[in-house]
């Protein structure tokens, strides 16, 4: 294997590695979400505030 061959492998597999990567990461941002059914809030219900989470959200119910 000729050094420029070696060098070419190298990044390709860079490279590779750098899409699989970009490809596979989800942006992940807990959230906290409120509950009130008397004011401001995110949701004046638990259950619309539980249809609504994603993984990593706390439910905060006043």
């Amino acid at each position: 294997m000729t050094p420029n061959t070696k060098l070419m492998t190298a990044l390709l597999l860079l490279l590779a590695g750098t899409l699989l990567l970009a490809l596979t990461a989800q942006q992940t941002s807990a959230a906290t979400i409120t509950v009130d059914d008397d004011g401001p809030a995110d949701y004046a219900k638990t259950q619309y505030a539980i249809d609504n989470a994603i993984e990593g959200d706390m439910q905060w119910t006043m």
